[in-house]
């Protein structure tokens, strides 16, 4: 084979060699490009999903100062009411021991009453 030959026959593939590697390089930009533009839309995206979780934290944080308001207001009507109760229970019993106060007095005055029509 000749050198002719050989150099013509090399000659396209050297060619075609060539274009391959501007495709490559023209291809591998190309990616780099689009790789940017995914980085960005990704740390875009992040970004908007932090600030999301951030605004939901502030939320369940209010929630929970509100939940903890709500317990100590509702443990304060509790002793409230316990308080009111117990009152209850003793004005229930004074008005027990009144009524039978009465009741002994009432007694004891028909007895006299009695009596007295009796010895009289």
């Amino acid at each position: 084979v000749s050198t002719q030959t050989m150099q013509a026959t090399l000659l396209p593939i050297q060619e075609t060699m060539i274009k391959l590697q501007e495709n490559m390089i023209r291809d591998h930009g190309e990616m780099k490009i689009e790789m940017e533009e995914v980085k960005r839309e990704v740390r875009n995206d992040t970004q908007k999903l932090d600030e999301k979780v951030g605004l939901i934290q502030e939320v369940l944080q209010k929630n929970d100062q509100r939940l903890q308001m709500i317990e100590k207001r509702t443990e304060k009507t509790e002793q409230k009411l316990e308080s009111v109760d117990q009152k209850m229970k003793e004005r229930n019993k004074e008005v027990e021991n009144s009524l039978i106060q009465l009741e002994m007095k009432r007694t004891s005055f028909s007895t006299k009453k009695y009596m007295r029509k009796f010895y009289n």
